[in-house]
């Protein structure tokens, strides 16, 4: 379906849907994202929204606000709502980690949180201790990519010198729009104080890290405070930024269990 100007796709795993669960992709990747995710759980609705100016979402009239911190929240509180569901699990990867924890607040249904490659910021944000110092990391915010640096984002993204071509088709069929209002929003400050959230969630929420992440610091979760942890811990990975994509198996086992604890049997 189509809402506004961000497109979802379901998988539908039963026949009544009680637990919902809502994927929302990284900066200037798409849904594909979630490809090893589609055969995850038998009891739950499965939807994977393209965020705006993302995979098959249109390109936005108006960058400014749509291309915001503000903006994507919106577009994800929307999804959720329109979701037939009793409950409601976020799962989010990078970009898409620090937007499912900024609309935890409003979205009524919600029991749970699933974040990673998202080092969870404050205000003023400490970039240099949430962030590795990986050159790459400004593309993100760059409008126009040439072949070269939509290249070394995709390596950023991976763990190992031949990242599949998705990720990099993925890149360069973003609005380019979209990461320069991105970051010119972060620059103005229009972000979410997201450990003041963390401090007060009342869902559990999973952390997950690639043990190969070029992009994420694994020590600054140690630095900062989250009540609600699954396990009271961060769950190490193999792979990079996007390591459930390259270690499906392991990470989908654990997501499952995380699944089977916020759902009632």
């Amino acid at each position: 379906m189509t809402t506004n100007t961000h497109s979802t796709s379901k998988k539908a795993n039963h026949l009544i849907h009680k637990t919902s669960l809502l994927f929302v992709h990284g900066n200037s990747l798409n849904s594909v994202t979630w490809d090893k995710q589609h055969e995850l759980t038998k009891h739950c609705e499965l939807t994977f929204i393209d965020l705006p100016g993302h995979g098959f979402s249109e390109f936005s009239e108006t960058p400014e606000t749509t291309y915001s911190v503000d903006g994507y929240v919106s577009s994800i509180v929307d999804v959720a709502k329109k979701l037939d569901a009793e409950r409601l699990i976020l799962i989010g990867h990078s970009l898409g980690g620090h937007l499912v924890v900024n609309a935890a607040s409003k979205i009524d249904n919600l029991v749970g949180i699933v974040a990673m490659g998202a080092p969870f910021l404050g205000m003023p944000p400490a970039m240099d201790r949430a962030f590795l110092p990986n050159p790459s990391i400004g593309y993100g915010f760059q409008g126009k990519l040439d072949d070269a640096q939509c290249m070394d984002l995709a390596l950023a993204f991976w763990s190992n010198n031949n990242p599949p071509n998705w990720i990099q088709e993925s890149i360069k069929n973003t609005d380019p729009n979209a990461r320069a209002y991105l970051g010119q929003s972060m620059a103005q400050g229009k972000m979410y104080d997201e450990l003041k959230i963390l401090k007060s969630l009342q869902v559990p929420i999973a952390i997950f890290h690639g043990k190969n992440d070029t992009l994420v610091r694994r020590e600054y979760f140690d630095e900062i405070e989250i009540p609600t942890l699954w396990k009271n811990q961060v769950h190490d990975m193999e792979g990079g930024h996007c390591f459930f994509y390259e270690n499906p198996r392991a990470f989908n086992a654990l997501l499952e269990e995380f699944i089977a604890f916020n759902t009632p049997s």
